[in-house]
């Protein structure tokens, strides 16, 4: 079963949730067996993802831009979730153990609620305190555009409506040298910020202790290679690596990038300057990079990425990076698309961008990888850094299995845009798919790439040109006309004419038209010459391009 029918599995089982619980008690057999089914479509889930993220809007359910559920199909699910406001939906691995249940009620008793009701949908979810189901709510329209786009903030209760305007007087205030009059200086009080919304407050309680464990981190990273440095004793050493194997998921988990990338960069430097550790030393401390460069020790570093109180640093990321496995690269390169919040697929982004540029080989290996959704991701990177020295690996996906790699492969040596790319280009000429052969023609064309001469007058000359499709001969005939120049008039003024000329015995009608069209873009007297006699012909076919292609139509 593929990752889209599971998720759809999912989004079904949600909908036939709030079904059951329309009719029965939550606790009732029928709930029951209901909750084991989801509990079973969760753990298929979390065997191909590792974790899922949901957009509703009140169309539908979508994962990764599909629409899994129609709103007809899930009218509870998605009416109440999309009437709420709640854009998104995030669920965890654990999840389906208790809270995926306590969910699908809250929901349930969302529908019940009456407009007398002070509670809302997502006041019912705060007062849940879920830990792994997250949701998004749209902002206000009063929210100010940051730039960024559609914004939405996770929220875990209602969020203040003057708290920005809170704020807004508290940077004026802090600008004035001397504090307005009435204006209490906060020095003066031992107590918490309560012109913070409980949002902020969070924020900065985060970003106090990420600075805090960032610190301790590294020095006790540090302090542990010291000790394994300086003390010659397998006991200690012993206890020092065992504190290390667990420091590390650690700073990871809490956002440490740059703690972890220093542990994974002490331990290579332990190793080639303690010839005296022993095998089983080197090999724990060897083996945390190879844990680390692990899907699923990535997907852990995202989901964290993903969830991060703190804005995550593109730079920790970029060293990260820079210590895993090649391999590693592959993986990283499926999530930008994944994280559903600006400040993470900003680092991440970042991130790459740096590692490939450090080191592009990284890219390579990717462009040669099996799973046909990581070459495409690796196509678009290639395509927005215009990194040239992949050209010979994007040449070798011209016999990849997937029409979708080869066209994106084509679509990648056209936008490089430099000669060797375009002599690469050419040898997609002969692709299986007539859409793929149609877009090289049309690249071909616009760049008047004259090392393709060969190759377009070898396929304008071959038997098979009537077995080709109307645009892909219309765009063969464009290509040539427009790489030839001049020269081109030798072969096209014959084809033009009835009788076939050298080639053939005439041409069928819209052979002869392309022909024409080709004539027209030339525009030399010798080629106007031919298709003034063009316009003399029998066919009509025939003559009407002659006459469009004299008026540059």
């Amino acid at each position: 079963m593929s990752e889209f029918a599971v998720v759809q599995v999912v989004t079904q089982d949600l909908e036939r949730g709030l079904e059951v619980l329309a009719r029965y008690p939550a606790d009732a057999p029928e709930a029951k067996s209901l909750w084991e089914e989801l509990r079973r479509a969760l753990y298929a889930t979390w065997a191909r993802l590792p974790y899922l993220i949901l957009a509703i809007d009140a169309e539908g359910i979508y994962w990764e831009g599909e629409r899994v559920i129609t709103r007809q199909e899930a009218r509870g699910l998605v009416g109440t979730l999309a009437n709420a406001g709640i854009q998104s939906l995030t669920i965890v691995p654990g999840a389906e153990l208790e809270e995926i249940s306590a969910f699908l009620t809250v929901v349930h008793r969302a529908r019940l609620l009456t407009p007398e009701d002070e509670d809302d949908l997502t006041t019912l979810l705060w007062k849940q305190d879920f830990d792994r189901i997250h949701y998004t709510v749209a902002a206000s329209d009063s929210e100010p555009d940051d730039g960024v786009g559609s914004k939405a903030e996770e929220v875990r209760g209602p969020v203040r409506e003057d708290a920005k305007k809170v704020r807004a007087q508290v940077r004026e205030d802090a600008k004035a040298s001397e504090p307005r009059k009435g204006i209490a200086k906060l020095e003066k009080f031992d107590s918490t910020l309560y012109f913070l919304d409980q949002s902020e407050i969070q924020y900065l309680r985060g970003a106090i202790e990420q600075d805090y464990a960032d610190d301790i981190g590294l020095n006790v990273a540090n302090l542990l290679f010291d000790t394994i440095e300086r003390q010659n004793d397998t006991d200690v050493r012993d206890e020092a690596v065992a504190v290390l194997e667990e420091l590390f998921p650690y700073l990871l988990g809490t956002g440490n990038y740059a703690g972890a990338a220093h542990i994974l960069s002490e331990c290579r430097a332990q190793i080639d300057k303690n010839p005296d550790l022993t095998p089983a030393h080197k090999r724990v401390l060897s083996q945390l990079a190879d844990s680390a460069s692990s899907p699923g020790a990535l997907a852990q570093l995202f989901h964290t990425l993903e969830g991060s109180e703190v804005a995550p640093s593109g730079e920790g990321l970029t060293r990260l990076f820079a210590e895993l496995h090649s391999q590693a690269f592959a993986t990283v390169l499926l999530w930008p698309k994944r994280l559903t919040t600006a400040e993470g697929r900003t680092a991440l982004q970042v991130a790459v961008r740096s590692l490939v540029e450090d080191r592009p080989e990284v890219l390579t290996a990717a462009l040669a990888a099996s799973d046909g959704t990581i070459v495409r991701q690796a196509l678009r990177l290639v395509r927005r850094l215009k990194a040239t020295s992949t050209i010979n690996a994007i040449a070798k996906l011209e016999k990849h299995q997937d029409t979708s790699v080869r066209a994106a492969a084509a679509a990648t040596l056209a936008a490089l845009n430099t000669p060797a790319a375009f002599r690469k280009l050419t040898r997609f000429l002969s692709d299986d798919d007539e859409h793929v052969r149609v877009f090289v023609l049309e690249a071909l064309a616009h760049a008047s790439f004259k090392g393709a001469l060969s190759s377009l007058q070898r396929m304008i000359s071959a038997e098979d040109i009537e077995e080709r499709g109307l645009a892909e001969k219309r765009s063969l005939f464009e290509a040539y006309g427009a790489v030839a120049g001049a020269a081109g008039v030798t072969i096209l003024a014959p084809m033009l004419e009835d009788s076939g000329g050298l080639f053939r015995k005439g041409g069928s009608s819209d052979t002869r038209a392309c022909a024409a069209v080709a004539l027209g873009l030339i525009g030399t007297p010798g080629a106007r010459a031919a298709l003034e006699k063009g316009l003399r012909d029998r066919d009509p076919v025939v003559s009407n391009a002659a006459r469009r292609a004299l008026r540059g139509d």
